[in-house]
């Protein structure tokens, strides 16, 4: 039997394909397109760290003297108004609204007018913002207003509300305190001239004699304070039930008792304002509250018998310094306010009482 003959299986050794060094020295595209990159943003990098970055100048720079509203990269912002007179005109403004019949009267005393940011836009506007505040929470807010440079009286206001159908030359003179145009100050300086308007029956008007009682225990004798008696629309719904005699009642022993001490003016005005409730007062209940204070019955009674002629020449006084509506306090005959802010009316008035 013939052997089978074994086939011998050569081993094979692997082979190592070795590429001739091209033109990019042995690297493909791919590599090759990423040193690119790389080296593209080297040279952008080193670029940047040494070139300079452009100068812009602000919208409101003043580094120019010569610019009176700041400059631009063009030159200056050339503007028809001063900052001074843009911030004169709002205080005109703010202070119309005191003419208002609305809520929004109350806006020129609550306004912080020294607080007053102005700015002028290339736009041929001005830009005036100045905080306020809540007379009631106290909590902060901002009014603000743009103006059309080339005509101030096109101007609107950011308070979601009407702005007054006229600017009047009245201005805002500090916060709370309207100075009036074409006023000056009362013939007597000192003391001090307070005029407090009321009609007693209006909104706030009995309340308000708190404030009065309170200036009058801090500045003593050096302030004078004269209630000024007002017939306005609440005596008058108030007469068409009662009359108007027994109506004008309540103002004349407001008027009365002012005129004696003010100890005992201010113990009448605390019970009378504790009593109040906004209705008629009768003339019993009056008199109750006047013998209660302490008020001499003697004077009180020629007084009263003489009231309504007094009270009639307050109405003219009112016209004179137009006095619209009640309570409002003018201070040395030219500085309005409100009772709530007639202490910062006597000391812008005169500041050395402060």
């Amino acid at each position: 039997m013939a052997k089978g003959s074994k086939k011998s299986v050569a081993m094979q050794e692997p082979r190592v394909i070795i590429r001739p060094i091209g033109k990019m020295g042995g690297l493909d595209n791919i590599h090759a397109a990423l040193v690119v990159l790389v080296l593209i943003l080297l040279a952008l990098l080193v670029y940047v760290s040494y070139a300079k970055p452009p100068v812009i100048a602000p919208l409101n720079a003043t580094n120019s003297t010569s610019c009176k509203n700041g400059t631009t990269s063009n030159g200056c912002l050339s503007a028809i108004h001063t900052p001074a007179e843009i911030k004169s005109y709002v205080e005109r403004m703010l202070a119309s609204y005191s003419e208002v019949n609305s809520s929004l009267s109350i806006l020129p005393y609550i306004s912080n007018i020294t607080a007053m940011s102005i700015s002028y836009l290339p736009s041929g506007k001005w830009y005036a913002v100045l905080p306020a505040h809540d007379p009631v929470t106290g909590a902060g807010f901002y009014l603000s207003f743009l103006l059309n440079d080339k005509n101030l009286s096109d101007s609107i206001p950011f308070l979601q509300a009407a702005k007054p159908s006229a600017v009047s030359n009245n201005y805002v003179a500090s916060d709370g305190v309207i100075s009036m145009a074409n006023a000056s100050s009362c013939v007597s300086a000192s003391p001090l001239q307070i005029y407090w308007f009321l009609d007693p029956y209006s909104p706030g008007a009995i309340s308000s004699l708190s404030y009065m009682t309170s200036m009058e225990s801090r500045f003593g004798s050096r302030i004078s304070v004269y209630p000024e008696i007002l017939f306005s629309q609440y005596s008058q719904g108030i007469a068409d039930s009662e009359g108007t005699n027994s109506t004008l009642e309540l103002g004349a022993y407001l008027f009365c008792a002012s005129l004696q001490s003010p100890s005992q003016f201010s113990s009448f005005a605390s019970k009378l304002n504790s009593t109040y409730s906004g209705s008629y007062m009768s003339s019993g209940l009056l008199a109750a509250l006047a013998s209660s204070a302490g008020l001499n019955e003697t004077e009180l009674g020629g007084c009263l018998s003489s009231a309504p002629g007094h009270i009639s020449s307050q109405e003219l006084l009112a016209k004179q310094l137009k006095i619209t509506s009640t309570p409002a306090v003018v201070t040395d005959c030219r500085y309005l306010s409100l009772p709530e802010t007639a202490a910062d009316a006597v000391c812008y008035a005169n500041s050395s009482l402060c």
